[in-house]
């Protein structure tokens, strides 16, 4: 029994990490063609009304992209409270799943001379 929730609980790991980098991946093409277009449209010395409608467009794009990832990341903590509540241990499977330690979120930087 144990190793079935165990092997249930991997899969759904693997998806989700799927997910959550699918949709990172998704926002950084979005934040890359938001930047392309005013680009593309000064070198085309073109209008500043040319291709507003498009610009509003991908920038809904991205804002609706970021939600997903909110609602992904949201998932990710039901889920690991689903883990615990099942009896399995929690635990890290590569770079995806580290967060900073306490300690490192609250360095700043400081001037040198």
């Amino acid at each position: 029994m144990l190793n079935d929730r165990l092997a249930a609980a991997q899969d759904v790991a693997a998806r989700l990490f799927a997910l959550e980098e699918a949709i990172d991946a998704a926002l950084a093409k979005a934040g890359e063609l938001t930047v392309s277009l005013p680009a593309a449209r000064s070198r085309a010395k073109l209008s500043a009304v040319v291709g507003q409608e498009a610009i509003t467009e991908v920038a809904t794009a991205l804002q609706v992209l970021a939600q997903a990832r909110h609602h992904a990341v949201q998932a990710h903590h039901h889920l690991a409270d689903t883990q615990v509540r099942m009896g399995l241990k929690a635990y890290g499977m590569g770079s995806l799943t580290k967060l900073l330690p306490e300690a490192e979120e609250k360095q700043h930087l400081k001037v040198v001379a």
